[in-house]
């Protein structure tokens, strides 16, 4: 990822990481409590509370990365039609996450809290494959480019 820092993307890889982990967590939890589906272990108390809360605190420093993202990667993306639809792809589901994760927190209606919070989770995982594809066809690109520059 030309523009960035070197820091940049093991940190993006550690938020992403950061982010499935604590998702990853909570998903027992939000499956026994909307979904009402027995689940052998899940989140309890103040577990769950520090858990949600840390998943928070990790999305909004993935907003963050996003805004940094936008100004060199996505663009240059765009601009040389480059893993276009995977990015694109990526970009409407976080937007998608974003909004799905208010609607858990403030609808007050219970049927359509538990629609948003499934709806998250679905798009989180999707988001994920995306981000693992993404980096995986941009990785072979730049190898590939690399071996072309030694001829």
């Amino acid at each position: 990822m030309r523009g960035y820092p070197g820091w940049f993307y093991p940190a993006l890889l550690l938020t992403v990481f950061g982010l499935v982990l604590t998702g990853g967590l909570l998903t027992p939890t939000l499956l026994d409590l909307r979904l009402e589906w027995d689940m052998p272990w899940r989140l309890e108390g103040n577990g769950q509370i520090a858990v949600a809360a840390l998943h928070a605190a990790v999305s909004f420093w993935m907003l963050t990365m996003l805004g940094s993202l936008w100004n060199i990667h996505m663009r240059a993306g765009w601009r040389h039609r480059k893993h276009w639809r995977s990015g694109i792809a990526m970009a409407l589901l976080m937007l998608f996450l974003l909004v799905t994760a208010i609607g858990i927190y403030y609808l007050a209606d219970e049927q359509l809290a538990m629609v948003s919070a499934v709806s998250h989770l679905v798009a989180g995982t999707l988001v994920f494959a995306l981000f693992v594809y993404h980096a995986i066809i941009g990785y072979r690109r730049a190898v590939q480019h690399k071996s072309h520059l030694h001829y």
